[in-house]
């Protein structure tokens, strides 16, 4: 477990509290305090939307990523490729 995570890991609460101990470096104090009021108000299923969304998102840069470093593989074989690498 790595150092200074909350011992609160089965806390009903455990991802408020994940995410007030994991603090980007790019984002001043004042504004990770809004950005946690945010989402500290959404409803679960707003942050399950944001979660699919991230997903998705995700899913999309890292197929561009494969067709830019394997150009030869056709569109239909991309899916099967990032399968392949989420499988590792």
């Amino acid at each position: 477990m790595p150092e200074g995570l909350p011992a609160a890991r089965a806390h009903e609460n455990y991802w408020v509290t994940t995410l007030e101990w994991v603090r980007p470096a790019d984002t001043t104090p004042e504004a990770r305090a809004v950005q946690l009021a945010s989402f500290r108000a959404m409803t679960g299923e707003q942050r399950l939307a944001m979660a699919i969304e991230m997903t998705d998102e995700a899913c999309r840069v890292t197929l561009a990523g494969i067709a830019h470093r394997q150009p030869g593989l056709g569109p239909s074989e991309l899916p099967a490729e990032l399968a392949r690498l989420l499988q590792r």
